[in-house]
C-alpha cells in the first residue's frame, strides 16, 4: 500500500542494530523507536539484513523480529498469537502505534459498514469460520468460496457488511484498504544482490556521514522519483556504514543508488542508529511532501 504521498517507503536496517545495547530494557525501547518511526512516516517493509561483519547473537534478532512483529499487530490480537516469551517482557510498557490498523476500542453497536479491521479466525466449525475482532464476540466471514480453507490463527483483512446485531464481514485484499495498514518485516539474507535485482524498480538512499550533502542531489532525485515510486532508504550499524560492511561490492555499478549525508551540521560525535532512522525518514518526508 502507498502512503498519502504516493510512494512506497521501506528501511532496511542491519542483524546487528541491537550490538550496541546489553539489557532486554534497552534494546525493547530502541526496537520501539524503529516501528514508532516506521508508522509515523507509513513505512511498507522493514528490511533487516544480515551484517556479515559483526557477529550477531541469535537471541538479538528473534527479538528484533519478533518485537517488530507484535508492536505492529492490534492490540486485541496479540494476546492470541503469542506466548509468554522472555523477548516480550517489557513490551507492554511500549507505546501503541495508534495506526488506522489498531482501532481503539469502540462500542460495538457503533460499527458501520464499510468499516475495515484485522481479524483472526478463530474457530470454524460447521462449515462456518469465525473471525476474533477485538468486539467481545467472534463475527461471522461470509464467504463467496464455499470451500475457502481457512485455518484457526490465520489473520485476515476483513470489511463489515452488516450492523449490530448481525455483524457479518467479508475478506477483502489490502489493496482494497487506502489507509496505512501497517509494515511487514522480511531478512534479507544477500543485501548487494537484493539491491541489484531491485535497482531499476527503486531508490535507493543510503544514509552516510559522508556522503553527498542532500541539498546538492535534490535535483538529480526529484528527476528519478517521476518514474520510481518504491523508496528505500539504507542504514549502517551502530559501527559500519554499509559500504563498509559490504566493501567488495561494486557499488557504482548500482543505478538509482545515492549516499547521502543526511545530517550535515550534527554536533556530536555520532548519531545513533534510531536517531537516523527517524530524522532520515523525517527529512524525506518534508521533502516528497514539496515534489508531489
Amino acid at each position: 500500500m502507498k502512503n498519502e504521498t504516493g510512494y512506497t517507503f521501506s528501511i532496511c536496517i542491519p542483524s546487528s542494530s541491537l550490538i550496541q545495547e546489553n539489557s532486554l530494557l534497552e534494546k525493547t525501547h530502541k526496537i520501539s523507536w524503529f516501528a514508532r518511526s516506521a508508522a509515523i512516516f507509513g513505512v511498507r517493509d522493514i528490511l533487516i539484513y544480515h551484517d556479515k561483519k559483526e557477529p550477531v547473537l541469535k537471541n538479538d534478532l528473534d527479538t528484533l523480529k519478533l518485537l517488530l512483529e507484535y508492536l505492529n499487530v492490534p492490540q486485541y490480537l496479540r494476546k492470541h498469537l503469542f506466548s509468554m516469551r522472555e523477548e516480550l517482557k517489557y513490551a507492554g510498557i511500549l507505546p501503541p502505534l495508534r495506526t488506522p490498523h489498531h482501532p481503539k476500542k469502540i462500542d460495538v453497536k457503533k460499527i458501520c459498514i464499510g468499516d475495515v479491521r484485522i481479524g483472526m479466525i478463530s474457530r470454524v466449525e460447521n462449515n462456518k469460520t469465525y473471525l476474533e475482532l477485538g468486539l467481545g464476540k467472534d463475527v461471522p466471514l461470509i464467504s463467496h468460496q464455499k470451500f475457502q480453507n481457512y485455518k484457526k490463527g490465520e489473520l485476515l483483512n476483513v470489511k463489515f457488511i452488516s450492523k449490530f446485531p448481525n455483524l457479518q464481514v467479508k475478506e477483502i485484499s489490502q489493496r482494497d484498504i487506502k489507509k496505512y495498514w501497517g509494515y511487514q518485516v522480511r531478512f534479507i539474507s544477500d543485501l548487494p544482490n537484493f539491491l541489484t535485482e531491485n535497482q531499476y524498480d527503486s531508490l535507493n538512499i543510503i544514509a552516510k556521514k559522508k556522503g553527498f550533502y542532500f541539498k546538492d542531489k535534490k535535483k538529480e532525485i526529484t528527476s528519478k522519483l517521476r518514474t520510481l515510486k518504491n523508496i528505500f532508504i539504507l542504514f549502517g550499524s551502530p559501527y559500519r556504514d554499509i559500504d563498509e560492511i559490504f566493501h567488495s561490492f561494486s557499488w557504482s555499478s548500482l543505478s538509482n543508488t545515492y549516499f547521502i549525508d543526511m545530517f550535515p551540521n550534527q554536533q556530536t560525535e555520532t548519531v545513533r542508529l534510531e536517531e537516523a532512522i527517524f530524522g532520515s525518514l523525517s527529512i524525506f518526508n518534508e521533502f516528497i511532501s514539496e515534489n508531489p
